[in-house]
């Protein structure tokens, strides 16, 4: 029973939706057996996690004490349940539906014939529409719906003049170009994985002739989307990403949160990419992405500040050399990380500006002072060691920790890439420790071992050391 599609749906929900469901379970309007509640109040104790979920035959005697056992019986009643948890599930989804349960009521009262109700409940829609700052695709998608609507009701009122035929026509290319776009641009991130060509979107490159050089480029939607897709499909113009990120900070308020998140990461990835690629002046715009994204809220969900996001943040001020900014954004937003990563991702972040700011001691106690449960965060704070100490020249203390460290790297088998990463840093750290710094073909040799690996975050440091 315990893998019973009924047992894996209840066991998803929190204890305010069992206590709704327990209640709409109790609305004659929905459910009018009593056994299916009975049913519910008998699996209740059995939801959490770690509870035993009993057998059919167990939770049958449960609810009928005095019957033989009836297999059939209980697996009906099952089905019952489960279907009203799904009609649940789905008045839960439509409670979330702001604009779509008021615009049904006033489709309900026209087909009924009150006119002045259907008015009043489509002026007040309109009002709503007009306050708030949303205007992506599914606002248009929506305004196409309402103006159907009205365009129901101006029919037959009005059977000679025109109706909302411009707007009707805007709403649904906007809406429709917008979507479009931003189907193209996710499977333009997904090229480089799965091989799979962004222009094969179905009327894709006849919609981008179209758009080039007409007025859709003002509407905010569909140019941001745009200038992203033209950005991710060739980013040596770099031309795109300035319209993209220009368009992303001036209109940031008419996307859903969802929205902007995507396309600040976006954004950030292909900085990113840049940097990598030997471009320094994109960690001047990927310190911008960050700042804005942090002023307008963007990057955070629901107040939280990914620990990865947190980190990153730091890695690019640093490379910026905006130590006193980095000190700043580590303390105000160290409240903001998720709680169970907080005070390690602080207190690693401190370390990093410590030793940027070559305060090795400093940066050494709070490494030592840590717990890095996170394998991740463990694997950079031990790197972040192996530096501090070639840089002290502890090199003892350095040939200890770089055999603990691969030591380490053995015993975890789920690294994958990072893995192989961290195995080149120890690598080449052990190379560069045994390098005749006094034999220039030795050292250059290195310097295109590095250069040429195709793994390497520590790229940079290695290639510092041994720069001519």
């Amino acid at each position: 029973m315990k893998n019973s599609k009924l047992i894996r749906v209840l066991q998803q929900l929190n204890s305010k939706e069992l206590r709704r469901l327990e209640q709409f379970l109790a609305s004659p309007y929905f459910n009018q057996r009593q056994d299916v509640q009975q049913l519910f109040h008998a699996l209740l104790p059995f939801l959490p996690a770690e509870a035993d979920v009993p057998d059919k035959k167990t939770v049958y005697h449960l609810l009928f004490p005095q019957q033989a056992f009836d297999l059939q019986g209980l697996d009906l009643l099952m089905s019952y349940l489960y279907r009203l948890v799904t009609t649940f599930l789905q008045q839960e989804e439509w409670k979330l539906e702001t604009w779509r349960r008021p615009l049904s009521l006033a489709r309900s009262f026209r087909k009924r014939g009150l006119q002045r109700e259907f008015k009043q409940q489509m002026n007040q829609l309109r009002q709503r529409m007009d306050r708030q700052t949303l205007r992506n695709a599914n606002y248009y998608d929506f305004q196409y719906d309402w103006l159907l609507e009205q365009s129901h009701v101006h029919t037959n009122e009005h059977p000679t003049q025109p109706i909302h035929l411009t707007e009707l026509t805007h709403s649904i290319d906007w809406s429709y170009l917008s979507t479009k776009l931003r189907h193209a641009c996710l499977r333009s991130t997904y090229h480089s994985i799965y091989q799979v060509d962004p222009m094969r979107v179905s009327l894709l490159p006849e919609l981008l002739q179209q758009i080039e050089g007409s007025d859709y480029l003002e509407v905010p939607c569909i140019a941001v989307y745009y200038y992203c897709f033209q950005m991710l499909r060739t980013p040596e113009e770099v031309t795109y990403f300035r319209e993209f990120k220009h368009i992303l900070f001036q209109s940031a308020a008419q996307f859903s949160a969802t929205e902007v998140r995507d396309l600040y990461l976006l954004a950030i990835n292909y900085c990113v990419r840049q940097a990598n690629g030997g471009k320094s002046t994109f960690l001047d715009e990927l310190l911008e992405l960050y700042q804005q994204g942090l002023k307008d809220g963007s990057l955070l969900s629901e107040g939280v500040l990914s620990r990865f996001t947190y980190h990153n943040v730091v890695g690019t001020s640093l490379a910026t050399g905006q130590h006193d900014w980095t000190k700043q954004f580590i303390d105000e937003y160290k409240g903001k990380v998720e709680k169970k990563y907080r005070e390690s991702s602080y207190s690693f972040n401190r370390a990093r500006l410590a030793y940027s700011r070559q305060d090795y001691d400093g940066a050494l106690l709070l490494l030592q002072k840590s717990n890095y449960r996170d394998p991740l965060l463990n694997l950079a704070a031990k790197t972040l060691l192996l530096k501090i100490y070639y840089e002290i020249e502890a090199f003892e203390s350095l040939y200890s920790h770089l055999e603990a460290f691969q030591k380490y790297l053995n015993r975890k088998r789920v690294l994958g890439y990072h893995k192989t990463n961290y195995l080149n840093i120890i690598s080449y750290t052990r190379k560069l420790l045994a390098l005749q710094f006094f034999d220039r073909a030795e050292i250059k040799a290195l310097r295109q071992q590095v250069q040429a690996e195709a793994v390497l975050t520590e790229r940079q440091w290695f290639l510092e050391r041994l720069a001519p």
